[in-house]
């Protein structure tokens, strides 16, 4: 079965440009693999406002997940589980699971460091523990903030630290693993064709005449220019889960490439 999904990027320095977002890129390449589709990719502000429109928004559309990256940490700006909240209709409450996770994590920190030996709780650290009533605490094996997750109402919600280490150690953990039980034997399937000595205007109509003779496979072309040639990748990818998957990419690619030869391009090289 396919399983759509949407990200949601929060955080101003993402807007301003301060900071690359590595994640949204990361999570696109993970969810495509496991066989699901990134259907949009959103960058919003730290506002509860704009946190809570976008995910209801997103669930108006029924993805089987949306995942939020971002705004967990224990400062006045971070403010994902209050839009959550938000959007739920739900007040924020100190989960009690999430607290002795966030505790845990601090207290360790604290000694490791030196910092205190009589570690204690702050504000700003049992804020990290505050979530939405019925939402369900996710361990953050690496960092102090703990994920959440909560069901819209067949829709999965998965909200995650911005840290990449720490967003990808919760997503291959936790979310990896749902992805896996709602797409089952679908797959994802890619194979790139490097090719010379073409015009990529050239090759645009060849491009459409495989992909009708092969429906099912997706062809983009990306320009590789560097100082010494310039050439082209094909991208090849095909979802599906079915045996003659393989077969079927397989074929789309032989059969472009017979064409582009025919048009006296030249193939460098192929890779998956």
């Amino acid at each position: 079965m396919a399983a759509d999904v949407e990200v949601i990027c929060i955080g101003n320095e993402l807007l301003i440009g301060k900071i690359e977002n590595t994640n949204a890129r990361w999570l696109a390449q993970q969810i495509t693999r496991l066989g699901a589709v990134v259907k949009r990719i959103t960058v919003i502000p730290d506002s509860i406002e704009a946190i809570a429109t976008t995910i209801l928004e997103a669930k108006e559309r029924k993805p089987s997940l949306i995942i939020t990256t971002g705004g967990l940490d224990p400062t006045f700006d971070d403010k994902t589980f209050q839009g959550i909240a938000k959007a739920l209709n739900q007040k924020l409450v100190v989960n009690q699971i999430a607290y002795e996770m966030v505790k845990k994590k601090c207290t360790a920190y604290a000694k490791k460091y030196a910092i205190s030996s009589d570690f204690e709780m702050t504000p700003e650290c049992t804020k990290m523990a505050t979530m939405p009533a019925n939402a369900t605490p996710v361990n953050n094996i690496i960092g102090a903030a703990p994920a959440l997750h909560v069901d819209l109402g067949g829709t999965l919600l998965f909200a995650l630290p911005g840290v990449p280490k720490e967003m990808a150690s919760i997503f291959d953990n936790a979310i990896s693993i749902v992805i896996k039980q709602i797409v089952g034997p679908y797959s994802f399937l890619e194979k790139s064709l490097f090719l010379e000595d073409i015009f990529e205007s050239r090759l645009a109509p060849l491009i459409v005449k495989v992909m009708n003779d092969n429906p099912g496979v997706y062809i983009k072309s990306h320009p590789i220019c560097s100082p010494n040639s310039d050439s082209l990748e094909l991208h090849f990818t095909m979802s599906g889960g079915t045996p003659n998957s393989v077969e079927t990419l397989e074929n789309t690619v032989k059969e472009l490439t017979f064409l582009i030869k025919e048009k006296g391009g030249k193939i460098i090289t192929s890779g998956l």
